[in-house]
């Protein structure tokens, strides 16, 4: 063991079989390209359109629909590593975004939120976001494909970025999605962090918009490629995002 770490996992070669390795035995879900064409298309996105990406990370997505409207609004806890427009930095359950943003918001999403399982949170969120949104303002909600799987079911994906990879477990719980994820970096130090996804049943959808004056409009399955790797092609898992609209009135 000491022998691979001091020259096998040192050298050029085995770093390029193992990237090939996560290639192609791991699986992989995302297609942002596809995604950017599906927001576009629900949230309606025009020159003059006002959305609001709530953790925009690196601000792929904010850049990509910036293209099209100058109005398109990121924040996120955490600062990006290369400058972004209109980029709000800030905790959204914090921040003051009526005096952050110059007028209404028509749309807001939340893609793949971490925000962990704890039900009140999604309730106070949505009760802030109201307050930014237009009537008829639209929330794009990312649910992932966590209903698909039972409870004990786990599973690994990756993501190659070109400064680092990215490797995640994943475990169903009965609440929420467990995923602990390390990151690889190319001088082969790593890090590792957990993150919990919430899990939500019909129900507690409906009871979501309802408690927050909104409708609960279509569950889309178009989000994502739905695509599994190489060694489970039948598998079925599907990526859901929960469209909300908000009401006239709301107390």
């Amino acid at each position: 063991m000491i022998f691979l770490k001091m020259y096998v996992f040192n050298t050029e070669e085995c770093q390029e079989l193992l990237l090939l390795f996560f290639i192609f035995f791991m699986t992989f879900y995302q297609n942002p390209e596809l995604q950017i064409k599906f927001l576009k298309s629900v949230l309606n996105i025009n020159s003059e359109s006002k959305i609001l990406d709530v953790g925009c990370y690196e601000g792929w997505h904010l850049n990509e629909l910036q293209k099209i409207s100058p109005k398109i609004y990121g924040i996120d806890i955490n600062k990006p590593k290369t400058e972004l427009k209109n980029f709000i930095l800030g905790d959204v359950f914090t921040t003051k975004l009526e005096q952050e943003l110059p007028e209404k918001l028509d749309g807001v999403y939340l893609l793949a939120p971490f925000f962990g399982e704890n039900w009140n949170e999604y309730e106070n969120l949505f009760n802030k976001l109201n307050s930014t949104l237009k009537v008829g303002g639209k929330i794009v909600l990312d649910l992932y494909f966590f209903n698909d799987l039972n409870v004990g079911h786990k599973y690994q994906q990756y993501k190659m970025l070109p400064e680092k990879v990215i490797l995640e477990d994943n475990e169903r719980q009965e609440d929420c999605m467990f995923c602990k994820r390390t990151f690889l970096f190319k001088d082969w130090t790593r890090e590792a962090i957990e993150l919990r996804w919430k899990s939500f049943t019909q129900k507690q959808l409906e009871d979501l918009a309802v408690k927050t004056g909104f409708n609960l409009g279509n569950i889309y399955y178009e989000f994502d490629v739905n695509k599994i790797g190489n060694l489970e092609p039948s598998d079925k898992k599907r990526r859901r995002v929960a469209m909300f609209e908000k009401q006239g009135r709301h107390f």
